[in-house]
């Protein structure tokens, strides 16, 4: 594996569409790919459940990315398989030093301490104050809790750390139960960002930027999107840049490939981050741009040492892969895995492995692998 901070393997049980899903010998280059509704999101929202386990808010979190405020905490079934809160979910990913296993499980309340979080802002695991969520209120006949079981084994010395904690969401608030060891496991956690398609630029990331003098990389690789990019600005919530005229616009006024690549870009610049997740990689990008985005994404990643899941089931996503990796960054085969996701005859996903080696003979041979 390239970092301590990286996985190596990852189980999954009971979550969304996936009953059980197996990704070994995972890389420091990850492709997720299949046809629509079979589990590619699932799989990102999976590892960014497993690297912060112990951040409780999380599960509204990724709930909220998919645009489904969760009304009251039976809403929280929408996280297990086939809708079946009777069996719980399950992850269990290694990295070099530990293996991590995360248990979620939906059980009638009995007491929830009242703990208020005020949620706003970039969703992040490695916050110190959970971010990125919104609760909504709603009447609950039966109050139900989701409860976590969190354990990390350490591969070669130590004892488990073992935790366990709950949350709720009853009348318009975020309630969370924590455990003792729930500070130490979350030091623990493994920093991850999530970006989905149609995310605004976050102009907090751009402003550290630009505070650590690291905006110039940015903009050179956004000049590969856009040739008239010259320059880049914050204001309040809002991000700018310079495309020569008489003052700045902003990103959003410049089309949505151009503040999608600010996102995705400035998130690998930004050095904070040990797992970058990026859902549909090539999401409103010319065929034009996709390689030299790939590159940059590939470059600054491998140079920060962060590991990178994205997903896709663009051919033109692969073919640029594929040439970036046959080009200027052949020294990263054996880097990348990609992971096919597909429904067999009786309806279940499952997982097939490619190396570099396998997928180049896929493409060149066009083999459907998407």
């Amino acid at each position: 594996m390239p970092g301590s901070k990286h996985l190596g393997d990852l189980t999954i049980r009971g979550f969304r569409g996936l009953d059980h899903a197996e990704f070994e010998k995972l890389g420091l280059i990850n492709v997720i790919v299949g046809k629509n509704d079979v589990g590619k999101t699932s799989v990102l929202e999976a590892v960014f459940l497993t690297t912060g386990f112990a951040v409780l808010p999380l599960p509204v979190a990724i709930q909220n990315q998919r645009v489904h405020m969760v009304p009251d905490s039976r809403d929280f079934s929408l996280l297990f398989h086939d809708l079946d809160a009777g069996n719980p979910i399950e992850f269990v990913a290694s990295t070099p030093t530990d293996t991590r296993r995360l248990t979620i499980s939906l059980e009638p309340a009995d007491v929830v301490i009242d703990q208020d979080v005020r949620l706003s802002g970039r969703i992040a695991n490695g916050d110190r104050t959970p971010s990125g969520v919104t609760a909504f209120s709603s009447k609950l006949d039966v109050p139900h809790v989701l409860r976590y079981r969190a354990t990390l084994e350490p591969r070669h010395f130590g004892e488990p750390m073992v935790y366990d904690g709950s949350l709720s969401v009853t009348n318009g608030k975020l309630k969370t139960m924590d455990g003792p060891t729930g500070p130490q496991l979350r030091e623990q956690s493994i920093t991850a960002r999530i970006l989905v398609p149609g995310r605004a630029c976050d102009s907090s990331i751009i402003s550290e930027l630009l505070v650590g003098k690291k905006h110039d990389k940015l903009i050179d690789c956004l000049k590969a999107i856009n040739p008239q990019v010259n320059g880049i600005a914050v204001s309040g919530d809002s991000t700018y840049v310079d495309i020569g005229l008489d003052r700045m616009v902003p990103i959003s006024m410049c089309g949505s490939a151009l503040a999608r690549a600010a996102d995705v870009l400035s998130s690998c610049i930004v050095g904070d981050v040990r797992i970058l997740l990026i859902d549909e990689i090539g999401h409103g990008l010319h065929y034009s741009a996709m390689e030299p985005f790939l590159t940059a994404i590939v470059t600054i990643c491998e140079l920060q040492d962060t590991q990178v899941f994205f997903t896709t089931h663009s051919l033109e996503v692969l073919q640029c892969l594929r040439q970036t990796l046959d080009g200027r960054l052949s020294r990263l085969r054996s880097k990348i895995e990609l992971y096919g996701l597909a429904r067999d005859k009786d309806d279940r996903v499952r997982t097939y492995r490619y190396d570099y080696e396998q997928f180049h003979h896929a493409m060149s041979h066009k083999i459907e692998i998407r």
